[in-house]
Parts: C-alpha cells; sequence; structure tokens
C-alpha cells in the first residue's frame, strides 16, 4: 500500500444530471474530484491562481520554497517576509502547497459535484468559461449529487438566503443575519431530493494514476472520512487532500 500526501485546511471563514466539458475525451493520469463545488470557485483557484510559492517570485520576491516540508510544518525563508503575508491575507491560493503549481494543476481533469439545484447554472457556466480558456484538459460536472456513504438517493436542505451552508445534515442551522455561523434557520425548511455516490466505490473505480480531493460537504465530513480512511480507499487513491470543517 502507498501511502497519501495529505493536506488538510482548516477553514474558519436535477436529478444528478451530468455534464461534460472538454477539449478532448481521454482519460486524465491527474484528476482534480472538487466534492461540494458550489459555483466552480474552487476550479477557478485550482486552474488560474498561482500558490503563493509562486506568486512571490512573480512579484521580485525571492523563491520561497519552505526549509522543511517533511514534518507538515511550513517553516518560511527570513526573506520571505511579503511572500508570508500573502499567504496570511490569502492574496494567492494559498492552499495549494509548492509541488503542486498552476502548471502542473492544469494537467489535471476534474469532476466537480455538487447537489445544491439552485447553484447548478453557474457551475456550469464557470465550467464552460475555463474550458474555453484552455486552461483544463476536461470538466465533468455531477448536477444535483451528493458524494456519501452509499449510492442512492437523500433529502438535501437547501439554504436559500446564502446557498453556501446547504447541507445533508437537515437540522444544521445557517449563518444567522449578523454573519455568524449557526444563528440562521435549519436547512431542512426548504429541501430536494439528490443522487448520492458511494465514495469508496466511486473512488475505487477510478483509472487516474494522481488524485487530488476537496471536501466541503457543509457536515457531512465526518462520517464521509470515516468511510475514506476505514475502508483503506483514502490512503491507496488519494495523493492530495483538502478538507474544509
Amino acid at each position: 500500500m502507498r501511502c497519501c500526501r495529505v493536506l488538510f485546511v482548516l477553514s474558519l471563514v436535477a436529478g444528478g444530471r451530468q455534464r461534460a466539458y472538454s477539449s478532448h475525451m481521454a482519460a486524465c493520469d491527474n484528476l482534480f474530484i472538487d466534492v461540494g463545488a458550489n459555483v466552480g470557485d474552487s476550479l477557478v483557484r485550482w486552474y488560474n491562481e498561482p500558490n503563493c510559492y509562486e506568486a512571490c517570485p512573480a512579484k521580485g520576491q525571492s523563491q520561497c520554497i519552505p526549509t522543511d516540508v517533511t514534518t507538515g510544518q511550513i517553516k518560511w525563508p527570513g526573506n520571505c517576509t511579503f511572500c508570508q503575508m500573502q499567504a496570511k491575507y490569502k492574496q494567492c491560493a494559498w492552499e495549494f502547497p509548492w509541488w503542486l503549481a498552476s502548471s502542473h494543476r492544469r494537467t489535471f481533469c476534474a469532476q466537480a459535484f455538487e447537489p445544491n439545484p439552485l447553484l447548478s447554472r453557474k457551475l456550469h457556466h464557470q465550467a464552460t468559461a475555463l474550458r474555453r480558456q484552455g486552461v483544463a484538459p476536461h470538466i465533468s460536472v455531477h448536477n444535483g449529487t451528493a458524494m456519501s456513504v452509499t449510492d442512492g438517493t437523500a433529502t438535501f436542505g437547501i439554504d436559500s438566503e446564502f446557498t453556501t451552508g446547504s447541507s445533508l445534515i437537515l437540522d444544521k442551522k445557517v449563518m444567522g443575519s449578523d454573519g455568524r455561523p449557526g444563528r440562521g434557520a435549519a436547512v431542512g425548511r426548504q429541501r430536494a431530493t439528490v443522487r448520492t455516490i458511494d465514495a469508496v466505490r466511486y473512488l475505487r473505480s477510478l483509472k487516474a494514476k494522481t488524485i487530488a480531493l476537496k471536501i466541503d460537504v457543509e457536515g457531512s465530513e465526518f462520517e464521509l472520512l470515516r468511510d475514506l480512511i476505514a475502508s483503506g480507499v483514502l490512503c491507496e487513491r488519494v495523493d492530495h487532500l483538502w478538507v474544509e470543517w
């Protein structure tokens, strides 16, 4: 069994249709899986934004590769104060490590999963725009589809005010009018039936050699990660991992 290189990002901050956007339909060796794709903002950052290590030399700063990348603790060189501030204030794609430069990320195909029917049109529009820019070899959008622990259907609660709090956890409360999380109404007040895909089965079925997985599923992370870890598929198939809690 190979070991996987994972990076956890802890953020403080209709009916299962699938549509493909592609410059070619051949299978890719590299695959970015966007679980909880929203309106495609993660896709845009993946394909278009330099990480912080790239951004600094572009602004006349020194090459800011961390001095120690084996422990998981980033140690910035002393002459990279500007780069450190850029990352702190998220002026670059701070979540992508030095080994995932934008030129390498553009070799990845993408599979985007978003269950919220209110976001479908914007997500499809963004995928089309990236294809036309020529930065993505292939993007498949899975509308009305949630990554889960079983294949089937489920009731999905919609955050009709902010959209970002929508979840399979129907008693989850969304952001309040004061901007604080968990102070608003429960998402289960407005519902939709969505398709669910067994994440373990799905990952094992993939033929890609390198897989980058982003998970942002508004409360379902614990159940999903439990199955991915317990099954062994996380380290068997996933090379790069981001989770927003």
